[in-house]
């Protein structure tokens, strides 16, 4: 039993680790590439925006209102994805710290196996 725990116990440090070192070699390469990555994000976001405002436009309204409200809304829908994700997100993090010293007491008794 207990080399099961052990094996665990460095699976889910050598896990995180590999997590950790994936998230900093990412944002290693998106550092190294802004110079490319600007422009085409700057691309990206005036072709997603292009049917929208023509649509709008089309529709008697001046450009610069058509991108204020396509923007705006494309904001709107940002903050309620946000929220949606947040809210169960602040709860799981509350339930894990209410949990916290359970489980820690849980891991001490099986390393002492």
């Amino acid at each position: 039993m207990r080399a099961f725990v052990d094996l665990r116990l460095a699976l889910s440090i050598a896990c995180g680790i590999l997590v950790a070192a994936t998230g900093l070699a990412l944002g290693w390469f998106l550092f190294v590439l802004r110079d490319v990555l600007v422009p085409y994000v700057a691309v990206l976001v005036a072709e997603t925006i292009a049917r929208p405002v023509g649509w709008l436009e089309r529709h008697r309204l001046p450009a610069g209102v058509a991108v204020s409200l396509v923007f705006a809304a494309a904001g709107l829908i940002a903050v309620a994805l946000v929220l949606l994700v947040l809210s169960p997100l602040v709860a799981q993090a509350l339930a894990l710290r209410d949990e916290l010293p359970r489980l820690v007491e849980q891991l001490v008794r099986l390393r002492a196996l």
